[in-house]
């Protein structure tokens, strides 16, 4: 995979430029990163040769991303507070029932902070249908959420002596930290594929 333009993102510092290209076919991890294939041509994308044809445009478009982001993650960052509400019903019959309404549904909005770094690559790959050789842009991110992951850390600390590992692992924080980080990766994505359409 060749790197057109990448931004890598440090904390509390302007954003320092490397190169990057740009995608739309999510091949998402649990890895704290994401990259997400978007457009597959025969020979040679155009996108791909207008990115690198103009790579200061690219790269301004980029800055404005992280700084947007940087700006209204500031007052709307995501928190354990964030976590869904899931309602408990019991029936007439004594059965429990989660509220549906509230299942899986943030308690409280929250804006994507900026990532540890954005990437767009392009590669040449092989269609393993018909084998035949495809142009293909990327869009890599690569962070989580910073401030839940804090909020995360203090809460194991205080609960350090009372839980076992496979509690932790199976808890509602861990599944929601670990969800909320991918749609966090795949908001910065979208943005990045939208300001380069």
């Amino acid at each position: 995979m060749t790197e057109c333009l990448r931004l890598q993102v440090l904390p509390d510092v302007d954003y320092i430029e490397d190169d990057y290209d740009e995608d739309q076919n999510d091949y998402s991890t649990n890895e704290g990163y994401h990259a997400f294939d978007t457009q597959a041509n025969l020979g040679v994308n155009n996108k791909v040769i207008e990115l690198l044809t103009n790579p200061q445009l690219c790269r301004e478009k980029m800055l404005k991303i992280l700084k947007t982001l940087k700006k209204e993650s500031l007052k709307n960052f995501a928190g354990l507070s964030c976590m869904p509400l899931n309602d408990v019903v019991v029936d007439e019959y004594g059965d429990v029932n989660w509220d549906q309404n509230h299942k899986y549904v943030d308690s409280m909005p929250w804006k994507p902070e900026p990532p540890t770094s954005i990437g767009l690559y392009h590669a040449f790959d092989r269609n393993f249908v018909n084998d035949v050789l495809e142009h293909k842009l990327f869009i890599v991110v690569d962070g989580g959420l910073p401030n839940a992951v804090d909020e995360f850390y203090n809460l194991m600390l205080d609960a350090a002596k009372e839980t076992t590992t496979k509690d932790i692992c199976e808890s509602e924080e861990v599944n929601w930290l670990r969800k909320a980080s991918q749609r966090a990766r795949l908001k910065i994505i979208k943005m990045v594929a939208m300001s380069s359409a």
